[in-house]
């Protein structure tokens, strides 16, 4: 008895994934394998990102395999599978980001702007 090759680890973990959740929440057409790709694997935890091949809805459904069984929580997303996996690798927002982010909205000499001025390099 060997150990199981990756790839067919990871179509076993795609097989899982589709029990948990197997039909769209928006259009309730069912997911094909080919509609899931695993962005991040952790232990037994795994993120999936599902693409309905019908309405073309995104979902990242987190799942957990266990001794006590499966579960699964999922979110309606507009990532793509590669935005995910892009966002994964990036820093958390610091609390002080936020603080000025916060402080610059708040200025009144902004209030008079639009918000895309916020966003584009006045010369």
């Amino acid at each position: 008895m060997g150990r199981k090759s990756q790839a067919h680890d990871e179509r076993d973990t795609q097989f899982q994934g589709l029990k948990l959740l197997k039909d769209c929440p928006l259009c309730q057409t069912t997911f094909q394998t080919t509609d899931i790709r695993i962005v991040d694997t952790y232990d037994n935890v795994h993120l999936l990102h599902l693409t309905c091949g019908e309405c073309a809805h995104a979902i990242l459904s987190l799942f957990a395999v266990s001794q006590m069984g499966m579960t699964s929580v999922g979110m309606a997303t507009d990532l793509s599978a590669l935005d995910a996996e892009r966002v994964l690798d990036t820093e958390p927002i610091h609390e002080d980001e936020i603080l000025s982010f916060h402080t610059l909205l708040s200025r009144e000499s902004l209030y008079k702007k639009p918000i895309e001025h916020l966003f584009v390099i006045q010369e």
